[in-house]
């Protein structure tokens, strides 16, 4: 698959610059490179938003070549937090599209993104696709942005370079310098591990008791009164981070739950943190058969004396990828905005877990 990501500012020689503009929502304003034969579609522009969460901004083509080439931007409507990667993974599915080749694109906060190459049928034929994917974020919902550069499978191989191009030369008009599609709420506490972190303001924070001697606090996703997700904050002091896992996991067997877990993996020490460690794993009722219903996702640190976990415990990916897309997003806002160090800075509100100060790039409640 050829490499085009990033692509430089300037269109190579035989390209141009595309501009998309959308009358009705100038925030959307986009471009992206394609050969300079290739001319607009005349279709109509649908714009994405709650009530209707995708559409296309615009397709391109050579009017006068027959062959079935073609450039798409597609542009979603995010309510709650989620990676790009994970938005794109979930129209794929809608699609009943098969990926070919994957390319994992991180990114510092927001949700990592990606680079694709799928392969799906449309009417009789094959078409082979390159995908990009960017997420815009605002704090009242996010757009995402798709590009699809597809050309049936027996012209795919003549056309690939100048749709990598098309796909990797995306850009918004008007960049967001804020990453997440929902406003955040910020919780810390000062004994016994100086902490502070936000949370989407769709979850809801408390503390409950740790009759083992440590800090526990719970942020909930809650519908319908029903707990869907669950992020957990412990935190100890002279404690291992395999002896606060295991805390962790008492509560789970007490349930009737068998937890199982990859050993601790060494992972990059963030939020202030000296060494961090990860690791995954599934719950589910000790007689259960069959594919485990919850995914769990641990990420620990040091910092001192103290430990820090933050556990997720939600429904699993492999039954229900977009519920886990959402919490999985929630627990990397947690860990992309801890802070352990100079906590004073950020004026983290009462016991209740409130209002702290907007993080960097604004947005906060």
């Amino acid at each position: 698959m050829t490499e085009s990501f990033p692509l430089p500012d300037a269109a190579p020689d035989g390209y141009v610059r595309a501009q998309v503009f959308v009358e009705e929502a100038p925030a959307l304003a986009c471009s992206t490179v394609l050969p300079a034969h290739f001319r607009p579609v005349r279709a109509p522009v649908k714009v994405p938003g709650r009530d209707r969460l995708i559409g296309t901004l615009g397709t391109f083509r050579d009017p006068d070549d027959k062959r079935p080439v073609e450039v798409e931007i597609v542009c979603g409507w995010l309510e709650r937090e989620v990676s790009p990667a994970d938005w794109l993974g979930g129209l794929l599915r809608m699609l009943d599209a098969e990926v070919v080749h994957r390319r994992d694109l991180p990114r510092e906060k927001g949700g990592d993104a990606v680079d694709l190459l799928t392969r799906r049928a449309v009417g009789g034929d094959t078409f082979v696709s390159r995908w990009s994917v960017h997420k815009e974020g605002r704090n009242d919902g996010a757009h995402v942005f798709a590009v699809e550069a597809r050309a049936r499978s027996d012209v795919y191989a003549d056309a690939a370079e100048s749709l990598a191009l098309a796909a990797g030369g995306f850009a918004p008009d008007a960049p967001s310098a804020w990453p997440y599609a929902e406003r955040l709420k910020g919780i810390g506490r000062g004994q016994p591990g100086d902490f502070h972190t936000y949370y989407p303001l769709s979850w809801k924070a408390g503390e409950l008791p740790a009759e083992d001697g440590t800090q526990k606090i719970v942020v909930d996703r809650e519908v319908g009164g029903e707990v869907l997700a669950q992020i957990e904050l412990r935190v100890g002091v002279d404690l291992t981070p395999d002896e606060l896992t295991s805390m962790y996991l008492l509560p789970m067997a007490e349930r009737g739950l068998a937890p199982e877990l990859a050993p601790l993996a060494e992972r990059a020490p963030f939020g202030g943190l000296e060494a961090a460690w990860e690791t995954r794993g599934t719950a589910a009722p000790s007689d259960h058969r069959g594919a485990p219903p919850i995914d769990l996702h641990l990420t620990l640190g040091t910092r001192g004396p103290v430990t820090y976990l933050f556990g997720l415990f939600g429904p699993s990916r492999a039954l229900a990828p977009d519920l886990a897309a959402v919490h999985e997003r929630a627990y990397g806002t947690v860990l992309e905005q801890l802070v352990t160090a100079d906590v004073s800075a950020r004026e983290p509100g009462g016991e209740d877990g409130g209002e702290g100060e907007e993080p960097e790039g604004g947005g906060a409640e």
